[in-house]
């Protein structure tokens, strides 16, 4: 055969296709007789120096030599991350993103905190969202029904250095609004949208910044009106640091706005109908892809209850060049997508990268299954459904006719030196283990495909799903943590139940600090038997390492995961 003119151009890669398999093959595909006899001969030689060198490594194997290992143990010295100057013996570390130990390693679940007097109350249309600056800085949007109050509530929060330490309030402020969902764009200012429970309310979206000691402020600017009416659920994402896209119901259709912060205040696009929802059976939702791209994300359940998930993508323009004017959004449904499942009750989605999100949703072809698909958009293809992978299996979630779990939640975790979030943690009220509150997680590999990565950590006391209801809400923030906030009531707020989680999610543990070395660069070790050190522990018991660093006696042996004190998964 003859080889081409000039070599192929390898293959494209959007923003989720692993770089590793841009990998492509030029040349004859057809060997002769001389070819194969060329080949023959140049292996031969070849072969030679290989010979020599594993004779000399054996060689070089046997003679005495002074490092750091022994019969016993391997230890080394390593350099530590700019924030650590030494070390206690005994400290569990981890490689951190640049290469260097940290301490800490694996996955902890802190579980049952308690939560602030103030915020033991009535929850209702939970959210929350880390502020996004590495501060540690939550903010909780609730509407407190239990109190004469009218309107919802605006709180920051703070997780302890150990989260056993609990969670903190910081600040929080009184509304007049119906508030439902929030979001921030950079790390001071953040956007919100109302729902509208009458016939003659408003659904708006709002605006208002958080400092850095946690103080919340509402913007001065008015809110911008999103539609008049009744109007439930909105869904509200951002796009960039200073835009954002909504997703709401207007009547008998589910309609898309996006839109900019000028001056402190939202100014939002014109009104653009997604889909029709004259029976008033679709489930809307929204999903950041990039600063000028987003998806609307509905199924239609009219009939069974269920229906395949369809994603619109939507394309954000300025429309004027100094960006005080509203943006332009224009959908493109020949770029569609539908994901062939039946899918029922609720979904969530969140950005993992640019093109890139990952959606959780129920599954009734699976006997009702928490499941997990990729969604990614491409220039020449539009949006496409990608890899899959089932979280918790059939059952897992039911809803009964009056009460019951009200939501879950996906949201992704992100690499303190990246912007690209390789895992994602997702919450459900587990129907098969009576309504408990649990969170198990996925990542995405380096082959593009989602994988399951966490079990399943019941982190909620069982309830009654024919009385009570279970709102929670879950955000990370830069590095590697994440908070869950959940209050189970009765209905009218009459028995509250409310409680935080908080999930550390670092690398596996690679060592134990033990002694020798200088206090800042204290010798590790990690293969073997320890000598010195680490005083206090058991021979013959197994031990667990935490996000804080600790080693932990297991009360039992075996597994990966151990439930050690009652409040904490390690």
């Amino acid at each position: 055969r003859r080889l081409p003119s000039s070599p192929p151009t390898p293959p494209k890669h959007g923003a989720c296709t692993p770089r590793a398999m841009d990998m492509f093959q030029y040349g004859s595909l057809e060997q002769g007789p001389m070819t194969r006899r060329r080949k023959a001969a140049i292996l031969c030689c070849l072969g030679v120096p290989y010979v020599l060198a594993v004779i000399a490594l054996i060689v070089a194997l046997s003679l005495p030599r002074n490092d750091v290992t022994d019969k016993d143990t391997l230890t080394l010295q390593a350099r530590f991350t700019a924030s650590v100057e030494g070390l206690a013996h005994g400290t569990v570390v981890s490689l951190s993103p640049d290469g260097a130990a940290q301490p800490g390693g694996g996955t902890s679940v802190y579980y049952g905190l308690p939560l602030p007097s103030q915020l033991d109350t009535c929850l209702k249309h939970l959210d929350v969202d880390a502020k996004p600056d590495g501060s540690g800085i939550y903010l909780a949007s609730f509407d407190d029904t239990s109190s004469e109050a009218t309107g919802g509530t605006l709180a920051t929060l703070s997780v302890s250095a150990d989260p056993l330490g609990g969670v903190a309030l910081l600040d929080a402020v009184d509304t007049d609004l119906d508030i439902y969902e929030l979001s921030f764009l950079d790390s001071s200012s953040f956007v919100g949208v109302t729902q509208s429970l009458e016939a003659d309310g408003t659904a708006e979206v709002y605006s208002g910044t958080v400092g850095s000691t946690g103080a919340v402020s509402l913007s001065a600017q008015p809110p911008a009106v999103l539609t008049t009416g009744y109007s439930l659920a909105p869904a509200v994402a951002r796009l960039s640091d200073a835009s954002f896209a909504v997703v709401y119901y207007a009547g008998a259709t589910v309609a898309t706005r996006a839109g900019y912060l000028v001056g402190g205040g939202p100014v939002v696009s014109d009104e653009v109908a997604a889909v029709d929802n004259t029976n008033f059976t679709v489930q809307a939702g929204v999903v950041a892809l990039s600063a000028s791209l987003y998806a609307v994300l509905y199924y239609d359940g009219a009939g069974s209850g269920a229906g395949p998930l369809v994603a619109v993508p939507a394309l954000v323009a300025p429309s004027g060049d100094d960006g005080s004017a509203p943006p332009e959004v224009e959908l493109d449904g020949a770029s569609s997508a539908t994901l062939s499942a039946a899918v029922t009750l609720y979904f969530d989605a969140d950005r993992l990268d640019d093109n890139c999100a990952v959606v959780a949703y129920v599954d009734a072809d699976q006997n009702n299954a928490l499941v997990a698909s990729l969604l990614t958009y491409d220039d020449s293809f539009g949006l496409q459904w990608a890899s899959t992978v089932v979280l918790s299996s059939g059952g897992a979630l039911v809803q009964s006719e009056t009460f019951g779990f009200m939501d879950i939640d996906v949201t992704a975790v992100a690499p303190v030196t990246s912007d690209a979030a390789s895992s994602f943690l997702v919450y459900y009220s587990d129907a098969t283990n009576s309504g408990s509150l649990t969170t198990t997680g996925g990542k995405l590999t380096t082959s593009g495909e989602l994988v399951k990565s966490l079990p399943d950590f019941v982190v909620g006391a069982p309830v009654d799903l024919g009385s009570t209801f279970v709102w929670a809400a879950l955000s990370a923030t830069s590095d590697n943590e994440a908070l869950l906030l959940s209050s189970a009531e009765d209905g009218d707020c009459s028995s509250i139940t409310a409680s935080a989680v908080v999930v550390e999610l670092m690398p596996a543990p690679f060592g134990v600090v033990t002694s020798g070395g200088s206090a800042a660069r204290p010798s590790i070790v990690f293969g073997g038997r320890a000598k010195e050190g680490l005083s206090g522990l058991t021979p013959g018991k197994v031990y667990f390492g935490d996000t804080q660093g600790r080693l932990l006696e297991s009360p039992s042996y075996g597994g990966y995961l151990s439930f050690v004190d009652g409040t904490t998964y390690y």
